[in-house]
């Protein structure tokens, strides 16, 4: 982006199109506090879809239909939940976009649980020994997800908030990114 060349993106814009939080993740995680960064729509959408739609809130969706479907109550002691060391620390360096890229790589490891352990079949399986264990992996899944938004306070505060209420509750929230309606 450059002034004088005219390209430049107007936050407002951002904030409009995207919603808060998720501008402020793609400012925090994607452009260099100081180095230039290559910005443009096609790319935010990238960002957006990929990371936010895609990832972090189909993992909520997906989970929080489980838990809702097939739990009586949310996780016990879901609040003693711990924020991550190293999120921690790297935000204590304010390396944001590392501690981003941290929350991500968990989020991207509970996603590959949910697709290696597939707890979505197993729950329906005559073997109650496949059930309890279905069971077992929604709980954890449940815990992941509220450690994970504890780790995204900061950065998005009301995702956060979002999901600590949907596991308080065991509820499947709303679309907490909803998709890109695509221009005509």
């Amino acid at each position: 982006m450059s002034k004088s060349v005219g390209n430049v993106i107007n936050p407002y814009d951002l904030v409009e199109k995207y919603g808060t939080d998720a501008t402020r993740y793609m400012l925090l995680r994607h452009v260099h506090p100081t180095e230039d960064t290559d910005v443009t729509w096609e790319r935010l959408d990238e960002w957006y879809t990929a990371n936010l739609v895609n990832g972090l809130g189909n993992l909520v969706a997906r989970v929080m239909k489980l838990a809702e479907e097939h739990l009586s109550s949310s996780v016990e002691e879901i609040e003693k939940t711990k924020s991550d060391a190293l999120v921690g620390a790297q935000l204590e360096k304010f390396e944001f976009n590392r501690a981003l890229d941290s929350i991500w790589e968990r989020i991207g490891h509970n996603d590959a649980l949910m697709a290696i352990e597939k707890p979505f079949l197993g729950i329906k399986s005559d073997d109650v020994g496949v059930r309890e264990e279905s069971l077992l992996i929604i709980r954890k899944m449940l815990r992941e997800l509220h450690a994970i938004a504890t780790d995204l306070e900061p950065f998005m505060p009301a995702t956060s908030a979002a999901i600590k209420e949907a596991v308080r509750n065991n509820k499947k929230p709303e679309n907490l990114f909803p998709r890109l309606t695509p221009i005509a």
